[in-house]
């Protein structure tokens, strides 16, 4: 007994309502079209059609190569494939990764009515075009239907999206980037032909598929069997770089690695390391990006689940008979768990690795906080010793200062010195030296208000500012 897939998946008795067209006048009905509708302005082009066909002849064994740029050819081909055709692969690609797939609404609806796709693969398609980032719209899901009862004549239809890694050649501080394709087959059991559509496939799985296309022998494999041996291969192509991935992160890690490990915990060595917080922060990008690898192996490892349990269910139904997909799965799977037990000891390398550098940083700055209190200590003992120095010669300066007073009265025009009759002199003070008492009197009142009035502001301010506290 087939255990039941833990993806999504779509009753087989709805499938043939759910083929119906994108309708860009009206709202469309179905789930997977309203979301559809919601983004096509985000996930197709306005006026490029650009879509290429590999078409596989049932009768000569021959491979055709064509190219879509209009309405007209695309129709031509769509009527082809399905008239003559053992295998119809339709590649639609982006520009770059962010931008809108090369085809319009248009274009996409005359494939897509043309054979009848289900509506589900409508979620793949949201997965593509405008996007601001790896994490928007993303879509890894698992559909697939057929086999209802009526083998000789079921329609099998399947869809799925696979993200993997590739060198971008654009920045050697960043040389890897996140990128997705989309699949979807349809297989006509009593027709013994498939219909292929690849949305952004990479360079090495349309490679392969070429020169599995162009250098297989006429009647080497049915249809059926050599059809679904391809998702194998295309899901072993597009797992082919994890591992130099892998090794790429290990090696950035080890760059901060080195530094937790060797720095000195205090400060002033020569020819260390300099340690500071964004060495802590470039750590956390490096384990947001290692939680977003994980989650894409993850969701690589469901897909090929899925893919393993739908095999068992043709296999079961006589429509295939060959254990090298089951084999090939196998491998694939090891490998995806070799991949996930890296990177969960890269996540504990990560979490030591940080704990180290904040420890090494917060006793840095316990030592400088001490060697500023240690200075500020410094600074105030020599402050205290200076300000015992001034009281010394404020204490001196108030000693002479009666008799400064008194040498500057006695040496002003206030006192005169007066010769009496009998010839000796006294000291007289003028006929205005009563002005100078009294002009003295008021400015000393005044300075002392005028202190007495800033004295009292400035306790009153520090009494709200406690009060505030």
């Amino acid at each position: 007994m087939v255990e039941p897939n833990p993806r999504p998946r779509v009753d087989d008795s709805s499938m043939a309502e759910q083929r119906t067209q994108i309708n860009t006048k009206t709202q469309p009905f179905d789930i997977h079209q309203r979301r559809l509708h919601k983004h096509a302005h985000e996930i197709f082009s306005q006026d490029v059609e650009n879509v290429e066909a590999l078409i596989s002849s049932t009768e000569t064994g021959n491979v055709t190569q064509r190219l879509a740029t209009d309405r007209d050819t695309m129709q031509d081909i769509v009527k082809e494939g399905k008239s003559e055709a053992q295998q119809v692969f339709y590649i639609i690609r982006q520009k770059n990764t962010f931008s809108r797939l090369l085809i319009t609404q248009m274009g996409i609806q005359i494939i897509l009515e043309g054979h009848r796709v289900f509506t589900p693969f409508f979620d793949a398609l949201t997965a593509f075009g405008f996007k601001r980032d790896d994490d928007h719209r993303v879509w890894d899901s698992f559909y697939s239907s057929g086999l209802d009862g009526n083998e000789t004549n079921s329609v099998i239809e399947l869809c799925y999206v696979v993200r993997y890694v590739e060198r971008n050649n654009r920045s050697p501080k960043n040389p890897w980037s996140l990128r997705q394709t989309g699949i979807y087959q349809q297989t006509i059991l009593h027709q013994q032909n498939s219909t292929w559509i690849l949305l952004q496939p990479s360079q090495n799985l349309y490679d392969d598929l070429k020169e599995k296309l162009y250098g297989r022998p006429t009647g080497s494999d049915t249809p059926i069997r050599s059809s679904y041996l391809l998702h194998l291969d295309f899901l072993s192509s597009m797992a082919s770089n994890w591992g130099e991935y892998i090794e790429y992160l290990w090696a950035e890690m080890d760059k901060v690695d080195d530094k937790a490990c060797n720095s000195e915990i205090r400060l002033g060595k020569r020819n260390d390391y300099d340690v500071s917080f964004s060495d802590c922060q470039k750590l956390q990008r490096r384990r947001r990006i290692l939680l977003r690898t994980m989650s894409v192996l993850e969701s690589c490892l469901t897909l090929a689940k899925d893919l393993e349990n739908l095999h068992w269910k043709l296999r079961s139904s006589n429509v295939v008979e060959d254990n090298r997909f089951v084999d090939g799965i196998r491998i694939y799977k090891a490998q995806i768990h070799m991949h996930q037990r890296n990177l969960r000891f890269m996540m504990e390398y990560i979490r030591g690795t940080t704990y180290m550098l904040s420890d090494i940083l917060n006793s840095r700055s316990d030592e400088m906080t001490l060697k500023t209190s240690q200075t500020m200590q410094e600074s105030l003992a020599l402050n205290q010793n200076d300000s015992r120095i001034l009281k010394l010669l404020s204490i001196i300066a108030t000693i002479y200062l009666p008799a400064s007073l008194m040498a500057t009265l006695f040496s002003s025009n206030l006192i005169e010195l007066k010769q009496g009759n009998e010839g000796r002199g006294h000291f007289q003070a003028v006929p205005g030296f009563w002005l100078y008492i009294v002009v003295t009197s008021i400015l000393t009142v005044v300075t002392f208000g005028l202190a007495a009035v800033v004295i009292k502001g400035r306790y009153t301010c520090l009494k709200k500012n406690t009060e505030l506290v």
